[in-house]
């Protein structure tokens, strides 16, 4: 059993490669994606996408999220079309259905595939993390590649580097609430604050390559 669960996690975990190699409307895969992992969460893991936090996320946490993690999302270089769809894709779709698939199923598979649950792993800033937790955020890390075609140079290895601290505090919150929630909400503001950071941003070098050139 634990051998189908391992094969479902890395499914789950490279689907949306295995998507574009099967799918030839490729404009479509984002939502074919977002189905698929919707789908899949809901039918097997319902209680825990539909869990409610037991307990307000304690400030110690969420202010070292704030103070370590967001200003590198912010300034993460990741490069959004000033379209609807990438816009929708990237802030939202991208976010929720990628805490479903870490948060909520995969974070619940790994202790079946490793046999352990409870052994904990220490990790600067919140002294120690879950092993399963660990696991999870480096699968969410090494994701990341297939948005960038499974190039690895320094920007994709900082962005893995970003994916992975991300992943472990979304994976703490989660085991400290009980509940994906505060996850995906933090996820949709992170990439929607990366968008609008890139948005202004690009604006600003597009006015200054207008004033050299005049």
């Amino acid at each position: 059993m634990s051998v189908l669960y391992l094969i479902l996690v890395l499914l789950l975990t490279f689907l949306y490669s295995i998507l574009f190699y099967l799918i030839k409307a490729k404009k479509y895969i984002t939502y074919i994606w977002f189905f698929i992992v919707l789908l899949v969460g809901l039918v097997w893991f319902s209680d825990v996408i539909l869990r409610l936090p037991n307990k307000l996320l304690p400030f110690g946490t969420l202010l070292l999220f704030l103070l370590f993690i967001a200003p590198f999302i912010f300034n993460s270089g990741y490069r959004v079309n000033k379209n609807c769809q990438d816009i929708l894709g990237f802030c939202v779709l991208y976010p929720i259905g990628e805490e479903l698939i870490f948060r909520a199923i995969i974070l619940k598979l790994i202790p079946y595939i490793i046999g352990v649950n409870s052994v904990m792993v220490p990790f600067p800033l919140l002294k120690e993390i879950s092993l399963p937790v660990l696991i999870t955020a480096f699968l969410f890390g090494i994701m990341h590649l297939q948005y960038f075609k499974f190039k690895i140079n320094r920007d994709t290895l900082i962005k893995i580097v970003f994916a992975f601290i991300f992943g472990i505090f979304m994976g703490n919150m989660v085991e400290i609430t009980e509940s994906i929630l505060y996850p995906v909400i933090f996820h949709v503001i992170a990439n929607t604050g990366a968008t609008i950071y890139y948005f202004k941003n690009n604006k600003s070098n597009y006015i200054k390559i207008l004033i050299k050139r005049e």
